[in-house]
């Protein structure tokens, strides 16, 4: 069980079945979501953030295929044009 600490300072344990959705939802095939979860096995111990776990994920899938790569990325650029910093929802 890998402990991975959220933006917001929580603390949970690392849920595989939430990234592979992430990626389903940009467009990713399941081969390359479970591509993808295999090749960050690496940096996943505990204490790791999510946006340590989401960064190596986005560069391995921009690797992969851009167009999936880019829209994976999408809500991290529509929080980046918030002027407040907030996500939009």
């Amino acid at each position: 069980m890998v402990l991975v600490k959220k933006l917001n300072g929580e603390v949970e344990q690392f849920k595989r079945k939430k990234l592979i959705q992430s990626m389903l939802r940009s467009g990713a095939s399941r081969q390359m979501a479970l591509e993808v979860i295999t090749k960050i096995k690496p940096i996943l111990k505990d204490g790791v953030t999510t946006k340590k776990i989401y960064h190596e994920a986005f560069r391995i899938l921009k690797r992969m295929d851009y167009s999936t790569a880019s829209r994976y990325d999408l809500k991290r650029a529509l929080m980046f044009l918030s002027h407040e910093g907030y996500a939009f929802e």
